[in-house]
């Protein structure tokens, strides 16, 4: 894929992701509009929970804000914010608000802000904001499942990084081996051991606990990249994407985005963002010298 993405011009790959930004916004339209696959509640169109679909849509939802004009830009983060409150996920509401923060100038925030509390005040009459307060309600003794499982994805990560001495579980070895805390047995009173038994809750906890140590030096690293990758992307949507390559801010959308798989939410190593982070590394990897356009031979040289 970053093979192909270093050798086309960048019009066909922003034509690319932008067809697949509007294919998952229809998708995210089509589900609020009633339309469940299969009958599956949980369903975001061909995606089989709203948190699936909120990984795979915000790479291409930063990528759309930061390239685009400032009238643009509050149109897809307003639709953004549409399709998040509706389809009620807190995993994208949370992404939705990260593009916001990390697309935006601080005096737009505050405007964004000023807007955006009036209009959730009415909207609390129409929509279930319990949904969401239950599960960012970490103070309440008797928590919801999903915030016990978020819990319980640190506590695993920290007993199983201390029982096995740094060294992990090894990979793929998560939820067959490993330590059960006090929050797995909270779990299990309630027949819910299984909840993200085996993907940790989100990708940090599986990584620190199959990799251990060495889990913990990726994960820094990560973290001390990740400033550099939210500036550069902040200083292009400055100045709207003028003059900037298209692909570079597409694989640094995904390499950014994935914070929330890592951190917050994540379906483990195999799933579409997590595709789209490990080739974000291998942009980044590659040398600039190497990113050459395909040139489009003419229509002699083609007859």
């Amino acid at each position: 894929m970053v093979l192909l993405a270093q050798r086309l011009p960048q019009y066909r790959v922003d034509f690319a992701v932008k067809l697949v930004f509007y294919v998952l916004i229809l998708n995210g339209l089509v589900t609020i509009l009633g339309y469940r696959a299969m009958g599956n509640p949980s369903a975001v169109g061909f995606f089989s929970e709203n948190s699936h679909y909120a990984h795979s849509f915000l790479p291409f939802l930063y990528y759309m804000v930061v390239l685009s004009s400032w009238r643009k830009k509050w149109l897809l983060l307003f639709m953004g914010f549409f399709v998040a409150f509706n389809l009620q996920s807190v995993t994208l509401v949370f992404g939705v608000i990260s593009v916001a923060i990390l697309a935006l100038r601080l005096r737009q925030l505050v405007f964004l802000s000023i807007i955006a509390i009036p209009i959730l005040m009415v909207a609390m009459d129409y929509m279930d904001f319990e949904y969401y307060s239950s599960r960012l309600d970490f103070t309440n003794p008797n928590p919801n499942l999903s915030v016990l499982s978020f819990m319980n994805g640190w506590e695993r990560a920290y007993l199983n990084l201390k029982d096995s001495y740094g060294i992990g579980l090894g990979f793929q070895q998560l939820g067959f081996f490993g330590s059960e805390g006090k929050i797995f047995e909270a779990l299990r009173a309630v027949n819910a051991e299984n909840l993200n038994l085996f993907d940790g809750s989100f990708v940090a906890s599986k990584l620190i606990s199959e990799f251990g140590i060495l889990a913990v030096m990726l994960l820094v690293a990560y973290l001390v990249y990740l400033p550099r990758s939210v500036r550069w992307l902040h200083e292009v949507s400055m100045k709207g994407g003028e003059t900037v390559d298209y692909r570079k801010v597409f694989f640094q959308a995904c390499f950014v985005m994935f914070f929330i798989d890592l951190f917050l939410r994540g379906t483990g190593y195999f799933s579409s963002s997590g595709f789209l982070f490990i080739a974000s590394l291998v942009w980044i990897w590659m040398p600039p010298v190497s990113r050459t356009p395909l040139r489009i031979p003419s229509d002699d040289e083609q007859g």
